[in-house]
């Protein structure tokens, strides 16, 4: 089952060891976020995706609340970060061609 979380992942443009420290920098915090989602959108259970990331069970549930209010509009950057993800994951699918994205690149004035 690592494995095939590990393949899944694999188009995210962080490395795995990167999502499992405990960095809290906001690039790699998003990115994290949205390998947690997209690990629960898959129909792995909470407790697995917090075991593989190193995290607890609430972080990931946390994690989950932070797309969806994302994807509700309360946070752009976030949420272009997920649009880019999901985009990614159908190309590498289609296309078998990885895609990188910056963070830096989407920043949003306020």
């Amino acid at each position: 089952m690592e494995r095939e979380i590990i393949d899944y992942l694999k188009a995210i443009p962080v490395s795995l060891e990167d999502l499992r420290k405990k960095n809290r920098k906001r690039e790699i915090v998003y990115y994290r976020y949205v390998a947690m989602y997209l690990l629960r959108e898959k129909g792995y259970i909470i407790a697995t995706i917090g075991r593989f990331l190193n995290r607890h069970h609430s972080d990931v549930i946390h994690a989950c609340k932070q797309v969806d209010d994302a994807i509700a509009g309360y946070n752009k950057q976030l949420l272009r970060v997920y649009e880019l993800a999901k985009e990614v994951h159908v190309d590498r699918r289609i296309l078998c061609k990885p895609v990188t994205f910056q963070l830096k690149k989407l920043r949003v004035r306020q």
